[in-house]
């Protein structure tokens, strides 16, 4: 049984994908499989001497924009048929590819301006050609989602998972989500069970030096990841102000790491300028992190801002929160989030903050503050409890149970 694991988001050594997909490859191997990533971009010549990469997909899975503004439902419908159109020229690619029946094809982050692409490509292959096709949902559909831009998506999705129902008995489909709350959205499209995988790449670098926190007299909190609207960008720099005025005793230490661009959203590129005049009080680093960087920096925060917008996190994961929680840090996050009940499940470890509100933010980070040592505490525990079920093995040991399940 080989893996062949799709990812057009995987490129040049950088980001979650690439931890993900890795991780992911490394387990599967260490259990004696055979495995292949179909990546973005040319291959990296030291990422290739370790791992099977294919470089199937021209574009990243992040990169199709309009070069204007468009309003978002033409923006959307430009992703829709764009996307759909570099995916499936991307995927003829394979037609001389020999897959095997027992051969399992993930593609652990999949949205819908891939699925009428992949649906083309697997629905065309032989009888005799056809692997175990594996669908992670990692995004809102969304039936559920309060905000009315998802309604088009989510007729998108119902009729694309109708299509795939609809195939031969001998194309395997199998459907998963990253949450349970995800999972039940999309178990809504299908008669077929959507399955909760645990999230992997929590391994690398744990319960080593870097997962020590900031030194004694200092208080570090950080800020990882994307710039974008949704991601709550825009309350960093008002929330920051308010607790630099208010706790005037405490040696604080706050890095921003991210990068923004044209497309993180106007409120975002504001907010941006906004921190750079801080002079000094706030550190920027303005450009994407290797694995070491980005684990050294996580390593020594005491506590991780994830102020993401509740309207798009109620049912998604986060892997930045993810491995926060690896890592025993303190999280601030939104209410009404997932994030928000993973916190409810492990006793705390964290502070709550109403979504939307630099002042609430503010609050959250003074309550940790003051606060420190008990908040940090419970984050440690809660890492135990957190990774005995978030690891590549669990991972690949309920992927393999998905595929037993569906042939039986």
């Amino acid at each position: 049984m080989r893996l062949h694991i799709f990812d057009n988001g995987f490129f040049s050594g950088l980001g979650h994908h690439f931890e993900y997909t890795t991780t992911i490859y490394d387990e599967w191997v260490r259990q004696g499989g055979d495995a292949f990533i179909y990546s973005s971009g040319q291959k990296e010549m030291e990422v290739s001497k370790k791992y099977k990469i294919i470089p199937l997909f021209k574009h990243g899975m992040h990169e199709i924009h309009s070069p204007i503004r468009l309003h978002p439902f033409l923006n959307g419908l430009l992703n829709l048929f764009a996307g759909n159109h570099f995916y499936w020229r991307d995927l003829k690619k394979l037609a001389r590819q020999t897959f095997s029946n027992s051969d399992i094809v993930l593609i652990h982050t999949i949205n819908h301006s891939m699925l009428p692409a992949v649906y083309l490509w697997y629905r065309s292959l032989p009888k005799e050609n056809s692997p175990v096709l594996v669908l992670l949902f990692r995004y809102n559909n969304a039936v559920y989602a309060p905000d009315k831009r998802y309604l088009l998506t989510h007729k998108i999705y119902k009729v694309m998972l109708d299509l795939f129902d609809k195939l031969a008995a001998y194309k395997k489909v199998i459907y998963a989500a990253d949450t349970d709350a995800l999972a039940e959205e999309y178990e809504e499209l299908t008669e077929k069970k959507v399955f909760v995988f645990p999230i992997p790449h929590t391994s690398k670098l744990l319960n080593g030096p870097l997962a020590r926190g900031s030194a004694a007299d200092k208080i570090t909190i950080v800020y990882l990841g994307d710039a974008r609207d949704e991601k709550g960008y825009y309350l960093i720099p008002d929330a920051i102000e308010l607790v630099l005025r208010e706790a005037l005793t405490m040696k604080l230490e706050f890095i921003i790491q991210s990068n923004t661009s044209d497309y993180s959203g106007k409120m975002t590129i504001m907010a941006k300028e906004k921190l750079k005049a801080f002079n000094g009080r706030v550190t920027m680093i303005d450009r994407s992190l290797g694995t070491a960087e980005y684990y050294n920096l996580l390593g020594g925060a005491d506590a991780v801002l994830i102020p993401y917008r509740a309207k798009d996190y109620y049912a998604r994961s986060s892997g930045i929160f993810t491995e926060a929680l690896a890592f025993g840090k303190s999280v601030i996050v939104p209410r009404n989030t997932w994030m928000e009940r993973q916190l409810s499940q492990c006793q705390g470890g964290g502070v709550i903050f109403q979504d939307g509100d630099p002042r609430s933010l503010a609050d959250a980070i003074l309550e940790f503050l003051n606060n420190r040592s008990s908040i940090g505490e419970r984050a440690r525990l809660c890492a135990v409890k957190w990774t005995n079920h978030h690891n590549p093995k669990n991972y690949v040991d309920t992927l393999l149970k998905s595929v037993h399940s569906s042939s039986t």
